[in-house]
């Protein structure tokens, strides 16, 4: 909804993409969060189903992962652009 008030808003009021900006913001903070505590949820769930705490293989998967996919979203964006 914040991304849509963002695009979508008056330009003579100058307040309402401040405070879409703002929503939309906390919305992805919200995602960012998640995704940081599943990850440390799998790590606890895979200590407790195996007895073994594998942190390091977890989070070294995971930023494997998610740096490229990062990098292929944003440059995916940007491209049209120059």
């Amino acid at each position: 909804m914040g991304g849509l008030g963002v695009a979508f808003s008056p330009p003579d009021v100058p307040a309402v993409p401040l405070v879409s900006f703002a929503v939309y913001g906390m919305g992805i903070a919200a995602v960012q969060s998640l995704m940081w505590a599943l990850q440390a949820d799998t790590v606890e769930y895979g200590d407790w189903a195996s007895g073994m705490r594998i942190e390091g293989e977890h989070f070294a998967a995971w930023l494997v992962g998610a740096g490229p996919s990062e990098r292929s979203g944003s440059d995916t964006v940007d491209h049209p652009f120059g």
